[in-house]
């Protein structure tokens, strides 16, 4: 597996520099919203790992934060196999 960004990942227009602001600042619910913007894209563009990961950690945030959100990211996950 390639850690070089791909020319489709391009698409997310600087994703893991607003990841990496929320991060920094302790905004778990961006952190949130990103990670299920990263997953949504990934998975339309047949990437299941990638977009399988980016939303298992958008779901783990969502518990943590108690969102409406949580069950929904489960069933996309469950639909992978993932949960």
């Amino acid at each position: 597996m390639s850690v070089e960004p791909s020319k489709r990942d391009s698409d997310l227009g600087g994703l893991e520099q607003r990841l990496l602001r929320a991060t920094v600042a302790g905004d778990q619910a961006a952190q949130m919203r990103l990670y299920r913007l990263a997953g949504e894209h990934h998975l339309r563009l047949g990437n299941i790992d990638q977009g399988c990961f980016y939303l298992t950690n958008a779901w783990v945030l969502s518990l943590a934060l108690g969102d409406v959100s949580e069950q929904e990211l489960r069933q996309k996950l469950a639909r992978h196999g993932r949960v």
